[in-house]
């Protein structure tokens, strides 16, 4: 519930000579299968009056409420329902299903969500950026005034960070007005269409929303479906459910959540040989979208699905709007007898068996004992609360679900709160004390982050009677999963029989090589029985590492304890089993990943990564032949891998003479701006090859398969050295960058790989920077960015903007889960004009961000590199291992080059788009190989 600034609840209150008492009422009213009351309704809400406001009074607060209510989604429906005629300026057509109602209730629900855009619009305006209607493009743009950067993507507000009503009231703006017409029918493309919405009712409790969201940058149709339950929080909150749907069920998937309930299951596929008398069956609670059940089917057909669905409606839109094809099975229809004979057969190969019109708790409570499940997977049941007598009765019936002779049992299920997602690990892991040695939390890699004590100023010996909870509490299990991210993630709970039996821990089970020798294994073992199986798995457990933890003493376990894991997958075509043969994945081979012949596996810091020593069968394609980017690049740039005996210092010599003033900016303003350092004809080359790559199809940081590319690096990495002066060594994150901003897709506000980042950003945290136990003003910077231009920058063409450490008073303290920063624009500094090859540079915590090119005609739009060094000891980069001087002056094979490529892509992917394509023609590493897909 929304409250005001004096902390009250913002309820609705009656309106008079209306039938909608109540706010919920109105907007369960604009789902009316009567279409004069969804009119009524409409109009109801342009004067429908909140706490602190009079009836029309359509301020802040009333923004909020509609919002809140879930009011955006069926008046969106509402619009869209009025067939209109593009070549007519979206003039409603005239035809049969336009009456008079559909009309009203459009025209109504248009007034109530311009009215909310115009409040969003005031809010904006209070954070000085102005809202402008781009006639080129159709579509709405968002100007800051103060610095001139033009955006077609809602800006992130301050007013904005962690409320999720206030993104949808801002995004509110962008949904009046269609993105383009359907080349077909005519018909306007929305950003985000309504397929269908289920208000709530005496059965349901949440509403049901099926969207399709628009894919920015892709062409006409392409966009993610989603299922949503409960008000929409905006084009990128929280789903159900999300998948493509131009592709083929089952073929992918396209949640991370998906993903990894997948993958927990694949080493206790491999614990056991199966038979088609004798299949694994797993049940899934929820069937959402469908995407984990058709994904099973089609990948792993040998494995029998089973599905509990209490609500009938999503097993409609299953079948109407998701297009799976399933084997439904209506409880009410069974008598007992032949539901215990159903429930003891497995369903059929290839197709998942869907039980609808009973509660998941009610069927775990029928379920009779012959059904051998290995798992219980899906989504975590809303009925459970930690403390709760629910949670030790689910423990028990998942317990007994899953109890059997093979000693296969687990139990992983999502959940979409990190509070609701570690106390519920948390109860259950209290609860299965006895019979289940491990609860894990497993959540997704970019959302990693290090759990800082609380308490770390204060003595822990002194207090630790304070601080430390009863041994074995609830209080005292949380501790174990700390550190778990907000968005949630996917607990799993694993028998003690197989940790018993396997010795495995944790890290082993979710360990790349281990978890693809597991799939290997039961793809071949399923071959043998003559099971069916996938010919190409899409995707692999690319890492797995331990959260961050601190200890809270010596004699104590750290926090997280192991228990809170990180993962992350990859795209994989390579059908399982076609290069290395996989062995028996016993007890004694689970170890036996460090003696490969192929494959080395280190454990570093917690962190579970991968060192390949390569070898090819046969032609390994294009990528790898330097003669084939040279082609691409030009002559002038060559691809030969060669090493560097020693550093090299062809910098110019007076940029070293400015060292001590470098340092000294750097600790006094945030940021250098320095001399020309690497020479015109360099940077003519390396622009040249950045078009070159473009018109080829490939993105701009693929001119790091480069020779000149690394030797500008070499020359940056000695002024790195200089500027941060750390005794222990520089390294150089993995995510290095290249930029070619591109005018008219600048304008157009389409998303594209080597695009701008144009909102203000810290890129680190104060304490990731400096340390937590030191203050800014007494130390330099651990961690900073280099930005090099290989163009003339000027305001017009994409310069960059910094914030001087003066209009930055805290410095980023305290903002560790703060999206926009807090700094005075007035002392917002443009880094331009400046020539080609000039330096620049800022500590890891500056505010800085990027402008669009400001011309549509620009001749020389922005081409630029990025580069991230760091003190040696310091951590950055999570995902990807960083490049040391020693590993560069060897020489980089074109192996390793991709391979950082690859990497940089997936760290900008939230930003650039689909990168899908791209990293497929690139190749990866997988099993000691690597594979061109």
């Amino acid at each position: 519930m929304q409250r005001n600034e004096g902390g009250n609840a913002i309820v609705s209150v009656p309106l008079a000579g209306t039938s909608f008492p109540k706010l919920d009422e109105c907007v369960t009213a604009l789902s009316s299968a009567d279409p004069q009351m969804r009119a009524t309704a409409a109009e109801a809400l342009l004067d429908f009056p909140v706490t602190e406001t009079r009836q029309g009074d359509r301020s802040l607060p009333w923004a909020y409420a509609l919002i809140d209510a879930g009011a955006i989604v069926p008046l969106l429906g509402l619009v869209q329902a009025v067939k209109r005629d593009g070549a007519e300026g979206l003039k409603p057509c005239d035809c049969p299903g336009n009456t008079e109602p559909v009309l009203r209730a459009g025209d109504f629900a248009l007034l109530v969500l311009t009215e909310l855009a115009e409040v969003a619009a005031a809010l904006l305006a209070d954070e000085g950026w102005d809202v402008r209607y781009d006639e080129e493009v159709n579509r709405p743009v968002f100007l800051d005034e103060q610095s001139g950067l033009q955006q077609s993507s809602p800006p992130l507000l301050r007013v904005t960070n962690g409320d999720w009503i206030s993104l949808v009231l801002v995004e509110v703006i962008t949904l009046l007005q269609p993105l383009d017409l359907h080349s077909g029918t005519g018909m306007p493309r929305w950003p985000v269409s309504v397929l269908r919405h289920i208000p709530v009712s005496m059965q349901r409790t949440s509403t049901i929303s099926v969207l399709d969201i628009a894919i920015e940058e892709g062409e006409a149709g392409e966009c993610t479906r989603v299922l949503i339950r409960g008000p929409w929080a905006g084009s990128n909150g929280e789903v159900e459910g999300e998948v493509d749907p131009n592709d083929i069920p089952g073929s992918a998937l396209h949640s991370w959540h998906d993903a990894t309930i997948v993958a927990a299951l694949i080493p206790h596929l491999s614990a056991r040989t199966w038979s088609p008398v004798n299949p694994p069956r797993v049940l899934i609670i929820g069937l959402r979208c469908g995407a984990v059940p058709a994904f099973l089917c089609r990948q792993l057909p040998g494995v029998r699905v089973d599905v509990v669905e209490p609500d009938e409606e999503i097993v409609k839109i299953a079948r109407d709007l998701f297009n799976l094809n399933f084997d439904e099975v209506r409880w009410s229809n069974l008598d007992e007898y032949n539901r215990s004979a159903q429930l003891s057969r497995p369903s059929y190969e290839g197709r998942f068996r869907v039980w609808v019109g009973i509660s998941e708790w009610q069927f775990l409570n029928l379920l009779p004992e012959n059904c051998n499940f290995i798992g219980i997977l899906g989504s975590m049941p809303d009925i459970i609360e930690h403390g709760a007598q629910r949670m030790h009765e689910f423990q028990a019936l998942a317990l007994r679900t899953i109890n059997n002779e093979r000693g296969l049992g687990f139990v992983a299920l999502a959940a979409r709160s990190g509070t609701k997602l570690q106390e519920t690990a948390a109860a259950l892991s209290c609860a299965w004390n006895r019979s289940f040695a491990r609860t894990l939390i497993l959540c997704d890699i970019k959302q990693r982050r290090a759990f800082q004590n609380e308490g770390s100023t204060i003595p822990l010996k002194k207090n630790m009677k304070q601080i430390l909870p009863k041994f074995g509490s609830f209080k005292w299990e949380s501790l174990n999963f700390n550190g778990a991210p907000l968005s949630g993630g996917v607990f799993i709970c694993l028998p003690s029989l197989v940790a018993d039996k396997h010795k495995r821990t944790p890290l082993d089970l979710f360990h790349p090589s281990l978890w693809y020798a597991a799939l290997e294994k039961f793809i071949q073992d399923s071959e043998s029985a003559g099971m069916a199986t996938s010919h190409c798995f899409p995707f692999t457990l690319e890492s797995s590492s331990l959260n961050l933890s601190l200890p809270l003493d010596e004699t104590l376990p750290a926090l997280s304890n192991g228990r809170v894991l990180h993962v992350s997958f990859c795209m994989s075509s390579r059908f399982p089993g076609q290069h290395v043969r996989a062995e028996s994945l016993s007890a004694q081979t689970t170890a036996s990943a460090s003696e490969d012949e192929t494959i080395r596996e280190t454990f570093r810091d917690n962190t579970c990564s991968k060192t390949a020593n390569l070898h090819f069968e046969g032609s390994i394609d294009d990528v790898l032949s330097s003669i084939f980017w040279e082609a691409i690049l030009g002559n002038k740039l060559t691809c030969n891998a060669r090493s560097t005996a020693e550093p090299s210092y062809r910098i110019c010599s007076s940029s070293f003479s400015h060292c001590s003033r470098y340092r000294n900016d750097i600790e006094e303003h945030g940021y250098i701006w320095g001399d020309v350092v690497i020479p015109e004809s360099e940077t003519k080359h390396l622009a040249k090859g950045i078009h070159r790559l473009v018109a080829a199809g490939w993105p701009p940081v693929c001119v790091f398969v480069s020779d000149l590319a690394w030797s500008v690096a070499d020359r940056l990495w000695s002024c790195a050295e200089a500027i941060l002066g750390a005794d222990e060594g520089v390294v150089l994150e993995p995510s290095l960058a290249a930029f070619k901003l591109e005018p008219l897709q600048d304008l157009s506000g389409k998303r594209y790989v080597g695009n701008n980042f144009g909102q203000p950003h810290r890129d680190y945290t104060h304490e990731e920077v400096f340390g937590s136990e030191t203050s800014q003003a007494s130390t330099g910077p651990k961690i900073i960015s280099i930005w090099l231009p290989l163009v003339d920058i000027t305001l017009e063409n994409g310069c960059m903007y910094v914030v001087p450490r003066a209009g930055d008073g805290s410095g980023g303290r305290g903002e560790d889960e703060v999206e926009i920063p807090s700094f005075d624009m007035k002392t917002v500094r443009a880094l331009a004009p400046a020539k080609a090859g000039t330096l620049f540079a800022w500590a890891g915590n500056t505010v800085h961000w990027g402008a669009s090119c400001a011309k549509q005609d620009e001749k020389t739009p922005r081409l630029s590199l990025a580069f991230v060094f760091r003190n040696k000891n310091t951590v950055c980069d999570l995902q990807g291992k960083p490049l040391t001087r020693d590993e560069f002056q060897e020489g980089l094979t074109m192996e390793r080059r991709l391979e950082l490529i690859r990497h940089s892509l997936s760290c900008f992917e939230h930003w650039y788009g689909d990168i899908s394509q791209t990293i497929t023609k690139l190749g990866k590493f997988e099993q000691g190989q690597y594979t061109k897909h």
